[in-house]
């Protein structure tokens, strides 16, 4: 079973206050009436560059030697039991997150179906954490897993163009298989149809 990171209760508390706050502006008009409205996973955001990943791959690197952190956070917002939107917060002081963005996106039902994937389908025998990566260059979105009995770390992608071939969605890669994948896409430049 993998996790996802853990805000301390006091982070959890003050973060969905502010996320309450703001969660009426998502909208022109106020949401439907709901049961609850939840904070629920929330994932540390890295992100794969361009030139890091080149030169990585040829140095066959793994993702944790190429991968940035970006010092935000993502957490999942559910309204009755189902994704509603996003939240971003960076943390400017440790444990301490401060709202940047929410956001209503296609992707919050996406990263649920990998959550649920993961919780159920994926037969991972180990306890890794669970990052979201970010590929800008290549618009594509992976759950990282970050084993520390495992020597490399494996990429579940969570969103990726269409028209990539070599990129399957829900399935478990390791970090090199990933990157070869992604090197044998073209980068995303313009907009596709």
């Amino acid at each position: 079973m993998a996790h996802a990171y853990q805000l301390s209760e006091d982070a959890l508390d003050d973060l969905s206050e502010q996320i309450s706050h703001h969660l009426g502006h998502l909208y022109d008009t106020h949401p439907r009436q709901a049961e609850s409205v939840d904070l629920c996973e929330t994932f540390e955001v890295w992100m794969l560059g361009a030139h890091r990943l080149a030169a990585g791959a040829k140095a066959g690197s793994d993702l944790m030697q190429l991968a940035k952190s970006t010092k935000h956070l993502h957490h999942q917002i559910k309204q009755d039991g189902k994704p509603l939107c996003s939240a971003a917060s960076s943390e400017e002081e440790a444990g301490s997150p401060q709202l940047s963005k929410m956001s209503l996106s296609p992707l919050v039902e996406k990263i649920d179906r990998a959550i649920d994937w993961l919780d159920h389908h994926s037969k991972l025998q180990d306890d890794p954490l669970v990052r979201l990566l970010v590929v800008p260059a290549y618009h594509v979105k992976a759950f990282w897993l970050v084993g520390e009995a495992r020597s490399e770390s494996r990429v579940v992608i969570i969103d990726a163009p269409a028209q990539f071939q070599n990129l399957p969605l829900l399935k478990i890669l390791s970090s090199r298989e990933f990157i070869a994948a992604l090197l044998k896409e073209k980068q995303v430049v313009g907009i596709y149809e």
